[in-house]
């Protein structure tokens, strides 16, 4: 009789799974070329060739499908500089989707704001646009709205919304790089789209960021902010003078880009549409096969996505299924037979240890406003916290027998839930 490789039986998948991050030759020229240039980073000397890093946000920009972009060091400061950009401050309200990675709240946090948590729709997990009306307030000036796991938001109702109550819109795209709803990409939706490329991400070069926007006036503040007050030059500087010009307009800090990462960056962006597309088709897959399994099911997906960016993908466990044993347990007999991590999503921020605002001096005077009041539940983020699995994307880049492997391993744990 079959045995679970969690108690010792041979594992369905043991061949290995594609690496992440990914590279070849042609990634490392790219990258000593940038090395041997003698300018490491965008506020550096002019030598006569233009930045990495410009290249990279005006590449990303056409990617994308807007006028503008600005690369940053880390998505944290894409969305930390998004709000700023947009005005943002002391007191505002901003409404987060309470199912996200805490850096989307503290962002809020970190322009003196005060993040909002809403519940998040229980088939994708991402906000819903009713529940943004309903949270809304006279101090409500903004919304996040976080493109997750492999899903979007309605960003049509969302916008909607926003535009009939005057609230500034920031997608989160940290994990939506290329996904597309209705023909338009994700992050081209709101006032400015902010993207994370940490090596985990669909676009990495190990750490870094961009800010996308439709907006003249928005695309010089986010120069400034993000380069110490400086912004690109109209001309070209003598050789030898930096690149970047003073301008002064709006004090900013340093989250520029390094040119080392922007070469990276322009590597990956040259091969990212193909992966995009094969993660698609895995999922499509996953998502028919898993569906004929007792005891789990796909995300819902609406007919608007045209195309998921999958930076993990996500099947729900149902409630009591697996012979009713935890869902931490199914995830370990999953990795067990695949040989690859099989996780949770991140805890909801009102449960997440890593939110902890009343921790730093600070935060002090917005610290009891930042927390929901004790005993507010959010059902749905809790009940998807409890019950989702995670797959890392790179499983999505394997070929269609390791694929099946996949499906193999969940009916296999699904038939065998008394062993666990």
């Amino acid at each position: 009789m079959e045995v679970l490789a969690l108690t010792g039986g041979v594992p369905v998948h043991a061949s290995g799974w594609p690496t992440w991050p990914r590279f070849d030759a042609a990634t490392v020229a790219a990258v000593t070329e940038a090395l041997t240039s003698g300018r490491w980073t965008v506020t550096g000397a002019w030598n006569g060739r233009e930045t990495y890093e410009r290249t990279f946000a005006r590449r990303f920009a056409e990617f994308v499908g807007v006028p503008y972009a600005v690369s940053t060091d880390h998505g944290s400061s894409s969305l930390i500089l998004a709000l700023e950009a947009l005005g943002i401050g002391a007191g505002d309200e901003v409404i987060v989707p309470v199912l996200t990675w805490v850096a989307t709240a503290t962002a809020v946090l970190n322009v003196n704001a005060i993040p909002v948590f809403v519940d998040v729709d229980p088939d994708t997990g991402c906000l819903r646009a009713e529940d943004l009306e309903a949270a809304i307030t006279d101090r409500t000036k903004a919304v996040i709205v976080v493109h997750l796991h492999c899903r979007m938001a309605d960003m049509d109702a969302i916008m909607a919304v926003a535009k009939a109550r005057g609230l500034r819109v920031v997608e989160d795209c940290a994990q939506a790089h290329g996904a597309r709803w209705r023909g338009t990409m994700a992050g081209a939706f709101g006032d400015i789209g902010a993207f994370s490329m940490q090596q985990g991400k669909v676009l990495t070069a190990g750490e870094g960021g961009a800010v996308v926007t439709h907006d003249a006036g928005l695309y010089e503040r986010l120069q400034q902010l993000r380069a110490d007050g400086c912004r690109y030059p109209d001309v070209a500087p003598a050789p030898g003078e930096p690149y970047l010009v003073d301008a002064g307009d709006i004090m900013g800090t340093n989250g520029c880009l390094g040119e080392l990462q922007a070469a990276l960056l322009l590597d990956q962006l040259d091969r990212l549409e193909p992966w995009l597309e094969t993660r698609a088709a895995s999922a499509a897959f996953l998502d028919g096969e898993l569906a004929r399994i007792p005891g789990v099911r796909p995300l819902a997906r609406s007919p608007h996505l045209q195309r998921p960016s999958i930076f993990e993908y996500a099947v729900r466990r149902i409630p009591d299924a697996f012979g009713a044993k935890s869902t931490a347990v199914v995830r370990a007999a999953l990795q067990a037979e695949l040989g690859v991590r099989v996780h949770e999503p991140d805890r909801p921020l009102h449960q997440n240890v890593l939110y902890c605002p009343e921790t730093k001096e600070r935060y002090r005077w917005i610290a009891a406003q930042a927390r929901p009041a004790a005993g507010t539940r959010f059902p749905a983020a809790e009940e998807l916290y409890a019950n989702l699995i995670l797959l890392p994307h790179r499983v999505l880049l394997a070929d269609r027998a390791a694929l099946h492997h996949v499906v193999e391993a969940f009916a296999k744990v699904a038939a065998h839930s008394e062993e666990l």
